[in-house]
């Protein structure tokens, strides 16, 4: 899929680049609020919750460019019109405006039109709300297209040819509105039973309350039950596959309703049968792992082992663990109202203490249970998954014991600080990974590496790396959209190795210094990509960013200035001693492209590496004279 930006039209460029906000204001006779940046404004809600909305063209004679999907929760909120210059729209823009049954947009604009209370965007939708008519024009029902829309009827029409599962799911983990689910008898990729089939892949997408399982459905979408309607679900023998491989995926959480499951006897992957009687459950076919248990599930002896999902977000009030089970994996994270819980008298593996299930000497903790919990100084691992999803009431104290940190282990929870005691010696593997809350990290000196999306896409505003650290790795701090400083010790730093993917796509970290004892950098496309002002130290003995008479020159190349191997600004100067231009130089890939006029003919450069002019977009280029290579 590369190259396939948002707006896929090649005449329309998005106006929405800058990421610097000018100023957050108001205008009382528009009844909005909005973001001011430098050429644009962004909308972002209203002053006062009311019926009818317009969004103009322009304010403050800056164009109205985007709405952002803050413009959410207004129940009063019944139509809406969008003016010409909208080209972004966040991605769950209007969600909770249960009234709303117009959107009208002007005709002008040309990145989306409205339809039959649809928004298009080349022919796919994106946001639909009630009433809403799937026009035929329309191809494919984009990401969040109904998500906390209320709609309530949806009928797919033949041309529909691309459906994402998640554009159903209400991110507000609020049960679906939508009660009917028909698709057109003459399309040719998709079917219903009151669900969405994929007739392809033989996938089922997405059901909802009356929906039947027929039989030749191999697998389940990751979020195919999520926050459905549904009140009971009979599996086929012929699925195989029914979506919780993935961490990702959360197939049967938040759907209440659910009462009832049964799985096929004929089926060979999983049952829901043990010694005779049904048990209203999914376990796999020897029923020793629990995948997908209810309130009123009869869970045999049989069961050692609960899977992460076993209920997840799922309506639990009480839940006895049963005395042969030896391993959980954060089973119970978002079970919602759980007042009672106990294990097994029985049970040598497990015990419940502090809010918490650990195993029985204490030193690995499992599964967080109550709302209010406390982690004793006893536990030296926290096991993979354990707060996946997670939410937290109060501060989270890791004790001085700890050790390891699991894979996983904080995925996608919403924890807003935390503080890694100097015990715990490696991160990585998604531990904090999309954890969007989390505003404040504090990283202490015996820390040696962060490793493989340790922080990615979370919420962080400013890092300080200890000195301890050597090794900083694939994607471990990327995508940290609100992170604006990387703080390392030049001079005491024991870092050495900055993966090339390491402190990417972080759109406000604009400053980054390197420390003296960096020796190894693994440049790539996605290397330091919105930093625009880089400095090495200046007794690092591999690199430079500094002439020979010690000026700053804001590039990265070699200590002996043969190889530039960056260049962070249009207004670069190349030494005369440079014989090799590296890959990705001149990268701009996924970034607001800096070059325009690239002159080397006068330099000394003899070999261009691959990719050195990566994702460079409509810029001239003189190729230098000594070209060999």
């Amino acid at each position: 899929l590369s190259g396939c930006s948002k707006n896929s039209n090649p005449s329309v460029t998005s106006s929405v680049t800058s990421t610097t906000i000018t100023s957050s204001s108001s205008d009382e006779k528009l009844n909005l609020t909005f973001d001011e940046y430098n050429t644009y404004i962004s909308i972002t809600g209203l002053i006062e919750d009311c019926e009818e909305v317009v969004i103009p063209d322009t304010i403050n004679n800056k164009k109205v460019a985007s709405i952002s999907s803050k413009f959410s929760n207004y129940s009063k909120l019944k139509s809406i019109f969008i003016g010409k210059n909208v080209d972004t729209l966040g991605n769950y823009v209007f969600s909770n405006c249960p009234l709303l049954e117009k959107i009208e947009i002007a005709s002008e604009n040309k990145t989306y039109k409205a339809v039959s209370n649809c928004i298009l965007e080349n022919k796919r939708i994106i946001r639909a709300c009630k009433g809403c008519v799937i026009p035929e024009e329309a191809t494919s029902l984009y990401f969040y297209a109904f998500s906390n829309m209320n709609v309530v009827d949806l009928f797919i029409p033949k041309n529909i040819a691309y459906i994402l599962a998640d554009g159903f799911i209400n991110t507000t983990n609020k049960m679906t509105t939508i009660e009917k689910i028909e698709i057109d008898s003459e399309n040719q990729e998709y079917y219903d039973q009151n669900c969405i089939i994929d007739k392809s892949t033989s996938k089922l997408l997405y059901a909802v309350k009356g929906a039947i399982l027929e039989e030749g459905i191999k697998s389940f979408a990751g979020d195919a039950f999520r926050c459905s309607n549904i009140e009971s679900i009979i599996i086929p023998k012929s699925v195989t596959d029914i979506g919780i491989e993935n961490v990702n995926n959360r197939p049967f959480s938040y759907c209440d309703n659910l009462k009832e499951i049964k799985v096929d006897p004929a089926n060979e992957t999983y049952s829901s049968i043990y010694d005779g009687s049904e048990r209203n459950c999914i376990m796999n076919k020897d029923c020793s792992e629990l995948l997908i248990g209810l309130e009123n599930s009869q869970i045999p002896d049989s069961v050692t082992t609960l899977n992460r999902f076993a209920y997840m977000d799922r309506y639990l009030t009480s839940y006895e663990l049963n005395k042969n089970i030896m391993t959980v994996n954060a089973s119970f994270n978002g079970a919602h109202p759980l007042t009672s819980f106990t294990v097994n008298q029985e049970n040598i593996n497990l015990k419940y203490e502090s809010g918490v299930l650990l195993n029985k000497t204490g030193d690995t903790l499992y599964s967080r249970i109550d709302e209010e919990f406390t982690i004793p100084n006893t536990v030296k691992t926290i096991a993979a998954y354990c707060f996946t999803f997670a939410s937290f009431n109060k501060e989270l104290i890791l004790p001085d014991s700890l050790q390891t940190i699991g894979n996983y282990a904080f995925f996608k929870s919403e924890i807003d600080k935390i503080n890694i005691p100097s015990s715990v010696t490696n991160l990585g593997k998604y531990q904090f990974a999309f954890c969007s809350n989390l505003k404040e990290i504090v990283l202490n000196e015996g820390l040696t590496t962060i490793g493989d999306h340790a922080f990615y896409q979370c919420g962080v505003e400013k890092l300080d790396i200890p000195d301890s650290v050597t090794k900083i790795t694939y994607y471990s701090i990327a995508y940290c959209q609100s992170l604006t400083e990387v703080n390392f010790n030049m001079k005491t730093s024991n870092l050495q190795i900055i993966e090339g993917t390491a402190l990417s796509h972080c759109k406000n970290l604009n400053v980054l210094s390197i420390p003296k004892n960096v020796t190894s950098i693994n440049i790539s496309s996605d290397t330091f990509t919105y930093v625009n002002n880089f400095k090495v130290d200046e007794e690092n003995t591999k690199f430079t960013s500094q002439d020979s008479t010690g000026n700053e020159m804001n590039v990265l190349m070699s200590k002996d200035r043969k190889q530039l191997l960056r260049v962070f600004d249009e207004n670069y100067r190349i030494l005369d001693s440079i014989k090799t231009l590296g890959s990705y130089t001149f990268n701009s890939w996924r970034i607001e492209n800096k070059f325009t006029e690239i002159d080397l003919s006068s330099t000394n450069i003899e070999v261009i590496k691959g990719y050195a002019f990566y994702y460079v977009k409509n810029y001239s280029l003189k190729l230098p004279n000594k070209l060999v290579t």
